[in-house]
């Protein structure tokens, strides 16, 4: 079995060519789903779940966010993982990787924060956590080899 595909900025990229957007727009218009629903965003919606329907069902892939957890969840034997971390980790671990000060690296995680809670809510409504994701892990208490492991082992079981 070869390893997974890892699926990330491909889904916008191929949203933004099947919507003819260019991919810097397609984003601008998700970072701006509001509570306001326009008839926009049922097709930006339905766009987005194609083509991540499209990768899940070939399988054997890792979607990173995308809404992957809630649009492929009816897929059998799928896993939807999600890694979780408080947000003093989460801000000094910015700060290492993007060599930010504090203060740009908390103002990092919190505006990424927004706009992951603004797009998570724009297809999952109100519905918990507990919900969608098959497995919670918290970076904080477990290294990425850790981490790597228990999803590997997970995947063999299921």
């Amino acid at each position: 079995m070869h390893p997974p595909d890892y699926i990330t900025k491909e889904v916008i990229e191929d949203s933004a060519k099947k919507l003819e957007l260019e991919i810097g727009f397609l984003g601008y218009l998700i970072i701006s789903f509001s509570n306001k629903k326009y008839k926009s965003d049922a097709v930006i919606k339905k766009t987005i779940q194609s083509v991540v329907r499209k990768y899940a069902e070939q399988g054997n892939c890792v979607i990173v966010g995308r809404a992957g957890c809630i649009i492929a969840a009816d897929i059998e034997k799928s896993l939807h993982v999600r890694l979780v971390a408080p947000l003093k980790y989460r801000i000094n671990a910015n700060k290492q990787k993007y060599q930010i000060s504090e203060k740009e690296a908390c103002e990092l995680v919190l505006e990424t924060d927004k706009k992951r809670i603004q797009f998570m809510k724009f297809f999952k409504d109100d519905k918990p956590d507990e919900e969608i994701f098959d497995l919670m892990l918290n970076r904080e208490k477990l290294s990425d080899d850790e981490i790597t492991e228990t999803i590997f082992k997970f995947i063999t079981v299921r």
